[in-house]
């Protein structure tokens, strides 16, 4: 079982694709937990409302410039879970998983 929490930025096997590809956890009960919520990152250009642009991509640790697909969330087991490849904190966190509950709720921001 990896070590991740929410916020962390992980590289995961997609169930869709069947790629490795970028996403942030949003969603994550405790280190017993198997599942994890995760909300796919993007280098194409942002296409809803639900897309946030990450400024500061290169201080996360990205290789490109990403959006947060806040609306493309999975929750996976841990085990797809490939690499940690950086970390989202305080108010950019609250901003993402501010965005995430109002696409769940219906709500636009």
């Amino acid at each position: 079982m990896s070590n991740h929490s929410k916020g962390d930025i992980w590289m995961y096997h997609d169930p869709d694709s069947g790629k490795r590809r970028p996403g942030i956890i949003v969603g994550y009960s405790g280190p017993n937990e198997f599942d994890v919520t995760i909300a796919k990152l993007s280098s194409q250009p942002p296409r809803t409302k639900f897309d946030l642009v990450l400024e500061n991509w290169k201080e996360i640790e990205l290789i490109k410039p990403s959006i947060v697909r806040t609306n493309k969330l999975y929750t996976i087991n841990a085990n797809r879970l490939i690499f940690k490849v950086g970390k989202i904190e305080g108010e950019q966190l609250k901003w993402i998983t501010d965005s995430v509950v109002n696409y769940i709720i219906g709500e636009s921001h």
